[in-house]
């Protein structure tokens, strides 16, 4: 997943939350947004139709 993001799109975090370090992956919203709309060509076969198919 983060392949598909530039560096400056995710970052990571270590917060102590209830007495335990916790890794934390934060995203920007152009980072959701460059998510959100790729495909694969897989994908795109897949909903050509207007429906999923298996």
């Amino acid at each position: 997943m983060l392949r598909k993001l530039d560096p400056d799109q995710y970052q990571t975090r270590r917060p102590l939350i209830h007495n335990q370090i916790e890794n934390t992956l934060l995203i920007s919203e152009s980072g959701i947004y460059a998510l959100s709309s790729t495909t694969t060509a897989a994908n795109t076969e897949r909903y050509a139709n207007g429906s999923p198919t298996r």
